[in-house]
């Protein structure tokens, strides 16, 4: 029967899963390895209530509240769109003609002129489709999220010789993935947060 102490702890059940990864990866010796994973468990320590705690708050946001004014402006400006962009030739030039006609200042209308109005409009529906879309968490505003991965990408520079990339089918990346599942953070490992990342490894030295 095993004892307690016998029983493999949480810190020792992250350090086998990441040794198998770098295995696989195939990064690094005994001694690196062991440097990594002590920089690993150092800076997940420090960090992670930190990362857990913003990534709650981000996904427990509220959606902002608007009018029925937009949303129907919303709607009106992408019907309108696609009928100025549904019209036949023939409408087209009859209605051009008539804005020519009755402009006061003299000013000509052609087919540049319905392609700016389409272009406003579908500026106009994308402004209200922003406002009505509820505030997504923003991952890479995390500051000790990206902290974490500027540390250990420094790490992983300094024990494994080989410099850090922000190609998510990259070795960082998916041992950087590795990392997120086994404690449990719900974060993609995207480009975007690898970058950010990677830029802030440079506040920590090259």
């Amino acid at each position: 029967m095993h004892s307690r102490q016998d029983r493999p702890q949480p810190e020792e059940a992250l350090d086998g899963v990441i040794s198998q990864a770098l295995d696989v990866l195939g990064l690094g010796d005994e001694e690196g390895r062991r440097i990594f994973l002590l920089v690993l468990s150092q800076e997940l320590a420090s960090r992670l209530n930190d990362i857990s705690k913003e990534l709650i708050e981000q996904k427990s946001r509220s959606p902002r509240s608007v009018s029925l004014e937009l949303r129907e402006i919303a709607q009106l400006a992408a019907e309108l769109g696609a009928s100025l962009f549904r019209m036949s030739e023939n409408d087209k030039a009859l209605l051009l003609a008539e804005l020519t006609a009755s402009d006061t200042f003299g000013h000509g209308y052609d087919e540049a002129y319905l392609q700016a109005l389409e272009r406003e409009l579908e500026r106009l529906t994308d402004g209200c489709s922003a406002i009505l879309t509820p505030p997504g968490a923003s991952i890479t505003d995390i500051l000790p999220l990206r902290e974490l991965i500027g540390v250990l990408a420094k790490a992983y520079a300094e024990c494994f010789e080989s410099e850090p990339a922000a190609a998510t089918d990259g070795p960082f990346a998916r041992l950087l993935a590795t990392v997120f599942v086994q404690v449990g953070l719900d974060v993609p490992v995207t480009r975007e947060l690898l970058e950010a990342g990677l830029d802030v490894r440079r506040l920590f030295g090259q």
